[in-house]
């Protein structure tokens, strides 16, 4: 959350510059990997958390991205869960 994110249009419920998008209710060990819809790896993160995780919107070059619909992979050794995410500058 939030999703979609819109960090310039001025709502704390939509994101806002600087913040980013948590991933919630992660396991310990997990790995997040996000893609962009036509299958390009964008940023591959591996934590360990307490159960949160804040993406900063940047690739792994610390850029930060385009607009667009991502798709992000959390796995964490046993199970898989797939989404979609919407980014709206």
């Amino acid at each position: 959350y939030p999703n979609p994110y819109k960090p310039n249009d001025g709502d704390l419920k939509t994101g806002y510059p600087g913040s980013g998008i948590t991933f919630d209710g992660l396991t310990a060990d997990v790995k997040i990997k996000i893609f962009t819809i036509s299958g390009r790896l964008v940023k591959e993160i591996e934590t360990v958390t307490d159960g949160k995780y804040q993406w900063d919107i940047k690739n792994q070059e610390g850029e930060e991205i385009a607009s667009g619909v991502y798709i992000y992979i959390i796995t964490d050794g046993k199970e898989m869960t797939k989404g979609k995410i919407a980014i709206i500058r």
